[in-house]
């Protein structure tokens, strides 16, 4: 995991990598067509009153009143390079209309053009429609070169820009955006051999949400881990402008942005972060680095920062300068949610750190999966489905099938994913460059002092949710439906004293992947939780 510190240097070199292709002067001239082509992103900057298409218009009347210019969206959702390749050639012949419905693609390609944007990758990465491999990379660079070719043809602009993908998920570390930033490394590449101009989008929302976090420790430029929110649609649009050389209105942008986050946070502020450093799955401790915020509305001559621990805890080293500090922490999160307090000075905020879950990973292909929605759970039963709907064999070696075993990893929810911080999310994104068809196995081992009655609740999440879910209590199958199900989702349970298993089996078709298995009832916090298996 890279420390904040090193996140906002692989911003910065990012950034300084592709200084050669972003504009040094304003690019832009003042009678300008300007055509933005993209996704489901492109389409809301357009059809959302503040979306970044807007934004973009309205700052440059305010910096540049002598410009005319003329804005044209064409965002289509899940739309990725390769499926833009077929629209604009369908449009060659005949109309075509994406999420803005008042634009045809046909129309908006056969007139000429000052600037072609085109912001695409998202859905390679989200979908996937490529995997993590040098030569789906390659091949995707090829499909874009082919793109920009088809539509200089047409529209003859003088000026192709490539903006990046924005963030997929908001975790830099995230599988998701470990290959966004390979994607985005082609995009350098495919922009020297074409001629165009990198535009930083990805790059700019990286540096508002850094810049956000420092204020509120919940701060987003997502609404769903992919969609931009507010912050998200100025992160972009400030990002086209600094690439197309429009620096004031750029700054603009980002000042009133920044405003916007002090006045939100409020006097006092104080913001936190928490990052999870590599662990042993073979252990249940967890090591955390806890980085603090602090804007006092009255600065102490000499500030005073302490974290309160729970029980078995203990604070490894820390650092605390006026502005902020850390704290590494080692602990075992043994509680459905592990609470610590910080406080510097008057200011306190309670930071919660909730259970893990051990997940595995593979893959069972698409055969029982039908018309890409339909999953049977009967058409794939794996070899390890015996053992592991009773918790047995979590974390050792399991099998799909011979040859392809499950791949082990903890997840711990946080903010940067779908269901936040929640006791009982899951997103997979933060476990895995998942693939159309994965499977996932979970669980928790549930130790109660008492036979108690409780209640599992099952929530879909995302936009996505196409995932088919099997769950057992104590080995007993509880729920095997889509997770989308109009079913009843809450499911009774007898906790008995002493350990119990909670496992579930996750079938995944694509886009994302999330959800939340959680427990609901009286005294949940006098509840121990595990993510091994009582026995280790």
């Amino acid at each position: 995991m890279k420390t904040k510190f090193l996140c906002l240097l692989a911003t910065s070199l990012t950034l300084a990598f592709f200084q050669q292709a972003f504009a040094a002067t304003s690019l832009l001239q003042p009678n300008d067509r300007i055509v933005f082509i993209g996704d489901s992103i492109t389409g809301q900057g357009a059809n959302i009153p503040s979306g970044w298409a807007h934004q973009i218009e309205n700052v440059l009347r305010e910096t540049n009143p002598d410009g005319h210019y003329t804005f044209v969206s064409l965002g289509g959702s899940g739309q990725t390079v390769g499926s833009w390749q077929s629209v604009e050639k369908k449009s060659r012949s005949e109309s075509a209309i994406l999420d803005v419905k008042t634009v045809d693609v046909k129309e908006a390609l056969d007139q000429p053009a000052g600037v072609v944007i085109c912001m695409l990758g998202m859905n390679d990465v989200l979908r996937p429609s490529l995997k993590d491999a040098p030569e789906d990379f390659e091949k995707w660079a090829a499909s874009y070169r082919e793109l920009i070719k088809a539509v200089r043809e047409r529209a003859h602009p003088r000026v192709f820009a490539l903006a990046t993908p924005t963030m997929c998920t908001e975790d830099p570390d995230s599988p998701k955006n470990q290959v966004m930033e390979k994607l985005i490394a082609k995009i350098g590449e495919i922009a020297k051999t074409e001629n165009c101009v990198v535009l930083p989008t990805y790059e700019t929302m990286r540096e508002v949400l850094d810049e956000g976090r420092t204020y509120q420790p919940k701060f987003h430029v997502t609404g769903d881990s992919v969609h931009p929110g507010g912050p998200g649609h100025a992160a972009i649009a400030a990002g086209m402008l600094k690439g197309l050389g429009e620096d004031r209105a750029a700054a603009k942008l980002r000042e009133k942005l920044k405003s916007e986050i002090v006045q939100r946070a409020g006097p006092d502020a104080l913001s936190y972060t928490v990052e999870r450093m590599p662990s042993d799955l073979k252990s249940n401790k967890e090591t955390f680095v806890i980085r603090y915020f602090a804007h006092p509305s009255q600065p102490a001559s000499s500030p005073k920062a302490s974290l309160s621990l729970p029980d078995g805890w203990k604070l490894i080293s820390s650092k605390n300068d006026a502005g902020g500090g850390e704290f590494k922490v080692e602990g075992v999160p043994g509680r459905l949610v592990n609470r610590l307090l910080l406080q510097v000075d008057a200011m306190q905020a309670e930071i919660s750190i909730p259970a893990p879950w051990l997940i595995g990973v593979g893959n069972v292909g698409g055969n029982c999966w039908f018309q890409g929605r339909d999953f049977d759970p009967n058409k794939k039963i794996s070899a390890c489905d015996d053992s592991l709907r009773t918790g047995a064999g979590f974390g050792e070696l399991a099998e799909i099938e011979p040859g392809h075993p499950l791949v082990w990893k903890r997840q711990i929810a946080s903010v940067d994913f779908g269901g936040e911080n929640a006791p009982g999310a899951v997103d997979m994104a933060a476990v895995t460059f998942y693939q159309n068809f994965d499977v996932a196995y979970a669980a928790r081992w549930i130790y109660s002092e008492t036979e108690r009655p409780l209640t599992i609740q099952i929530q879909p999440k995302g936009f996505g949710a196409d995932s088919y879910m099997t769950l057992w209590w104590n080995g007993e199958k509880l729920f095997s439906d889509p997770i989308k199900t109009e079913k009843n989702r809450a499911l009774p349970v007898t906790v008995r004293k002493g350990w119990n298993s909670l496992v579930f089996k996750s079938n995944h078709c694509q886009t994302q992947w999330q959800f939340l298995v959680d427990l609901a009832g009286e005294n949940l916090d006098g509840l121990r939780v595990s993510a091994s298996p009582p026995s280790q």
